[in-house]
């Protein structure tokens, strides 16, 4: 069965149920509205998330449209005013969708300087979480956040949340290279399945997709001070973020609260049925991002 199509939505948008039809149509109204508001002066980037309104979310979907700087629309000249609502073709039928205007916030990234941590702690240059383990027979790949790990070559140590030993997992096999704007993870290789069997749940079920009807879907992460998974809901979808250190990535998956501290970089999410999602990239105050999964596995 194709996941992808696993359920039906449970968002709305103009005040309508979204139908399943309608949520194939998504990506399409997306892009036709990146070509329209993502062109005028001061926009970011635009992408599906839930509708917020006096601070609060919404089960119904908005086209959250990131600016610059966010500023009383009778300061900005007609040309750049983004409108409270854009029509949309949804499966065939014509749709009004809200619109929200969103001030860009810089990310962080939750690295931490190499020291003790709670979790499965990986650190190469950086400390931060273990994100996946894959077993292929008496060997496995331990998948770690790029901006942890370092570039090839460089030797990566872990520990279990349960042992005070330290145990040298080999150097990074590959990684993303600093600044991509796709991709933050690294991989070493050649494991013995026993050494990270000890750092967690290898996991063997195939990653899930998220798309745009997946909004507002609980997920749980697994966070370096909790020992229990974390709970929150994906806010939004395809989300491009900037970080302090002066980089930014694409097509992000964005969550509704900010649950990361230093060195929760690489933090796995899965949904309720205990697939990947993605992996904690970095947070900025009110929001999470995750690196989607397939993407990090693919580095």
């Amino acid at each position: 069965m194709n996941q992808r199509r696993r359920r039906p939505t449970g968002i709305r948008i103009d005040g309508q149920p979204l139908s399943a039809s309608e949520a194939e149509g998504l990506a399409d109204a997306l892009t036709r509205a990146r070509c329209t508001l993502g062109r005028r002066k001061g926009v970011v980037s635009v992408h599906w998330a839930l509708r917020v309104a006096e601070g609060r979310s919404h089960d119904e979907v908005a086209l959250a449209v990131m600016v610059e700087s966010k500023l009383p629309e009778d300061e900005l000249p007609a040309r750049s005013r983004i409108p409270a609502r854009v029509e949309a073709t949804l499966g065939g039928r014509r749709r009004w969708v809200p619109t929200d205007v969103v001030q860009s916030i810089v990310a962080t990234r939750r690295s931490a300087p190499i020291r003790g941590g709670h979790r499965a702690v990986v650190w190469g240059i950086r400390r931060g979480l273990v994100s996946a383990i894959r077993i292929t027979g008496s060997v496995a790949e331990v998948f770690l956040c790029g901006h942890v790990g370092g570039p090839p070559g460089t030797m990566v140590s872990a520990r279990s949340r349960d042992s005070s030993s330290t145990r040298a997992l080999g150097p990074v096999a590959r990684s993303s290279p600093p600044g991509d704007q796709w991709v933050d993870a690294a991989v070493v290789v050649g494991v013995p399945a026993s050494v990270a069997l000890a750092l967690g749940r290898p996991h063997d079920q195939e990653p899930t997709a998220v798309d745009s009807w997946d909004i507002g879907v609980p997920v749980f992460a697994t966070l370096a001070r909790k020992r229990e998974p974390v709970r929150s809901l994906i806010h939004g979808v395809d989300v491009r973020v900037r970080f302090s250190d002066g980089t930014s990535m694409r097509g992000l998956i964005e969550l509704e609260h900010d649950l990361a501290i230093g060195g929760d970089s690489g933090a796995p999410v899965a949904d309720v049925n205990g697939r990947l999602v993605g992996f904690v990239v970095g947070s900025n105050g009110s929001r999470t991002y995750l690196l989607p999964t397939k993407r990090g596995l693919n580095v």
